[in-house]
């Protein structure tokens, strides 16, 4: 959506996440409910939200996940709140619609979730150990027969045939998750997290606090990536290092009409100009379009913009983007 200069300037003024838990890991004791209500009450702490919106791919709670999670935060049972799911993009359609209703007018403020308990999902870690047992018994599929019926929602295999389609090799996927997990490792040890992270109580009674990234406690050496066997195709390249684990993980915004937010007392950490939803038949192909909307839309060059936050599932995917794109990796993530 191209954001007209008469509607109103959308801002983010509070952002807050959870660590990120291993599978199985610290945050497996805490429910889904739980996790995104103890986000939405630190996030809202900064201002009242008229509406909620939440984001989760595989929900275990089928009835409103997000108004649940409202009420147990203690936030006002007037908020008007619902769950979206669109798979891989569903906090980020939450954030979408977020934005659109605070351009438009229609809100003043909107809290928008996003919430993933993988440790508590049935249906992805039945998929997990299907792949880890036909892995161990030498049952994978070869590219030929994976691409012969590619769907959809095939992420794996997609990746897989977007670095055979686009010639990037498993050495530039494993040197890319090196450099990523470094990054990572050297925004901890600056505590540049620690500003956006909640302490989450976790454990039977809970007794225990997860205050830091589990996944970055995750020892991972250069060799293991390096020397990883192919976890989706006998003859392909994505592992378990350079595809990106799976986690429990829950996170937060509060968006808000610029001028509201200002008679509050309250200073903007962003402002969010346009976004881009883009659909396309080369499936595993839509980011560098909506990148390259975006910056169409509002007369960018891409290097007038700073960073870059490119998605990395895969390392296939990013690296798609960042070559289709032209774009210098010290700039991305």
């Amino acid at each position: 959506m191209e954001v007209d200069k008469r509607l109103k300037e959308c801002v983010v003024v509070s952002a807050y996440r959870s660590p990120s838990g291993k599978i199985p890991g610290k945050l497996n004791s805490v429910d889904e409910i739980g996790l995104l209500a103890r986000i939405f009450r630190s996030v809202s702490a900064a201002g009242p939200a008229q509406e909620a919106l939440a984001g989760c791919s595989f929900p275990l709670e089928k009835d409103n996940l997000c108004r649940k999670a409202v009420l147990a935060a203690g936030l006002p049972a007037q908020t008007n709140a619902a769950t979206i799911s669109k798979t891989c993009a569903s906090s980020d359609e939450a954030l979408r619609i977020g934005c659109e209703r605070i351009w438009l007018g229609t809100s003043r403020s909107v809290l928008v979730g996003g919430i993933e308990k993988i440790s508590n999902s049935p249906h992805v870690l039945q998929v997990m150990k299907q792949n880890v047992k036909r892995q161990i018994h030498g049952q994978i599929l070869c590219r030929k027969e994976a691409f012969a019926h590619l769907q959809e929602n095939d992420m794996a295999y997609l990746a897989e045939r977007l670095a055979w389609q686009h010639g990037i090799t498993r050495k530039q996927q494993d040197s890319f998750t090196i450099q990523s997990i470094q990054k990572a490792l050297g925004a901890q040890r600056k505590g540049w997290f620690q500003r956006e992270i909640v302490e989450i109580a976790c454990g039977e009674e809970g007794e225990n606090r997860l205050a830091r990234d589990e996944l970055l406690e995750w020892n991972r050496t250069q060799s293991d990536i390096r020397q990883a066997t192919p976890m989706f195709l006998r003859d392909g390249t994505l592992t378990q290092y350079n595809a990106a684990p799976v986690c429990d993980c829950a996170a937060g915004v509060l968006l808000m009409e610029r001028q509201t937010a200002l008679a509050q007392g309250l200073i903007p950490l962003a402002i969010v100009r346009s976004v881009v939803s883009w659909s396309t038949d080369r499936l595993g192909e839509c980011m560098q379009e909506c990148v390259a909307k975006l910056l169409q839309t509002n007369g960018l060059h891409r290097r007038d913009v700073e960073l870059y936050e490119i998605n990395e599932s895969f390392a296939a995917q990013a690296l798609c983007v960042i070559h289709a794109l032209e774009l210098d990796l010290d700039r991305v993530n």
